[in-house]
């Protein structure tokens, strides 16, 4: 570590190199915050508005925000978990005919 900061101070282009690489990190980092956090607040207002147009309860205070997306979040994970196990059904469901229908033709070609 002695030996990196004996090197910066006696090479100053490369300190301003290494200022410049962290100055570029920063806005990059702080790019990525921002537009993160505009897609957020895009997304709440559209929620907010897709309340109000369908005449639902606009949640004001932090404890109805946490209740109303603790609730939402029980019926998406609930709807999630219904949607895989019929899927898992239907897939293990589809191989299965496909198998048998491959099996099928297999035996067709070894009667000929």
């Amino acid at each position: 570590m002695d030996a990196i900061i004996a090197k910066l101070n006696s090479n100053p282009l490369l300190f301003i190199i290494l200022i410049a690489l962290g100055i570029m990190l920063l806005i990059s980092v702080i790019k990525r915050v921002w537009r993160m956090l505009v897609t957020i607040i895009i997304i709440i207002l559209i929620y907010f508005g897709y309340l109000y147009m369908t005449g639902q309860k606009i949640p004001t205070s932090r404890e109805e925000i946490r209740e109303h997306v603790k609730e939402k979040s029980e019926e998406l994970k609930n709807k999630g978990k219904e949607f895989l196990e019929k899927s898992k059904d239907d897939i293990v469901e589809g191989t299965k005919k496909e198998i048998i229908e491959e099996g099928k033709k297999q035996m067709k070609k070894m009667d000929q």
